[in-house]
């Protein structure tokens, strides 16, 4: 069952990731490397990028194609690939070229790697404990700023899908917008809430909506949106929630997502309820580093 919304494209996902390499660069170089200016180490060397942990690699691609766009005579050359499972001491590249130059590049390219690939095992972790379900792990909008195309590229390297990319691309009515609807409608929020977006976006626009009680699932199904987020939802309450839905609405019934403080330690459970979606905010918002070093 695929019922991807959005997703960012790998081409994307480097253009991105040269931007910031290229903003991180102009912070940390500033007017030089004052360290390798002092030694000036300026002999060739060739340094190997370790793994020292096992997981899913991703933001190696892109450091790929930035050196060769921007370092000419500097040769960096991968033996994995994003999305690779990595183990513990596999060499996941090499790079050659001046003790200075390389040096240089060492921490914005370890922290650019680093960062992708905890993003990209920390989503296969989740999705290994979904086994056996048809469950999909998704992101969310709760990125670090500056860097939500590639944390969301990331996720997917490590097998996820991705949410909404923005405020532009799907209608997510949350409980705050709720809240202003429910001044002047009590009684029928939800169903307004619904009826007012639809009246106001495009027809491929998909509309989700946030509801706290199996009651107001029920009333975002009979309005028709297309997504409904269990929000905060207990376990026993959810399983509730996806069976009077499947019983009310069929097969016609709108997608069931999971969200609200789910981690590794409560993912198999809420992935067993029957939702179609689980979100995960701790993928990109607080995420573990994958750690590599750099040895010459």
């Amino acid at each position: 069952m695929n019922i991807q919304l959005n997703k960012i494209t790998k081409d994307k996902a480097e253009k991105l990731i040269h931007q910031l390499f290229i903003s991180d660069l102009k912070i940390d170089v500033g007017d030089g490397d004052i360290t390798s200016k002092s030694l000036n180490v300026t002999y060739p060397m060739t340094g190997k990028f370790v793994a020292k942990d096992c997981g899913i690699i991703s933001g190696v691609d892109a450091s790929v194609s930035f050196i060769q766009k921007y370092y000419p005579n500097i040769t960096f050359k991968a033996n994995n690939q994003d999305g690779d499972d990595i183990k513990y001491g596999d060499i996941i590249a090499t790079i050659s070229g001046t003790a200075a130059d390389v040096l240089t590049l060492e921490r914005t390219l370890l922290n650019m790697m680093q960062h992708l690939s905890g993003v990209a095992t920390q989503t296969k972790q989740l999705l290994n404990l979904c086994r056996g379900t048809k469950v999909q792990v998704v992101d969310t909008r709760k990125t670090l700023p500056g860097m939500r195309g590639i944390q969301k590229y990331a996720m997917l390297c490590g097998g996820g899908s991705n949410h909404r990319i923005g405020l532009y691309d799907m209608v997510l009515i949350k409980d705050n917008h709720l809240a202003s609807i429910k001044q002047t409608n009590p009684k029928d929020f939800i169903t307004e809430a619904i009826m007012r977006s639809r009246s106001n976006i495009p027809k491929h626009i998909k509309i989700m909506v946030e509801v706290e009680s199996i009651e107001g699932m029920l009333e975002a199904a009979k309005a028709k949106a297309d997504y409904i987020m269990l929000d905060n939802m207990d376990v026993p309450t959810m399983i509730k929630a996806v069976n009077k839905l499947k019983f009310e609405f069929g097969n016609s019934r709108p997608k069931l997502e999971a969200s609200g403080n789910i981690n590794l330690q409560t993912i198999a459970e809420v992935a067993k309820t029957g939702v179609d979606r689980i979100s995960v905010g701790s993928i990109t918002h607080s995420v573990k580093a994958f750690d590599i070093s750099l040895k010459f």
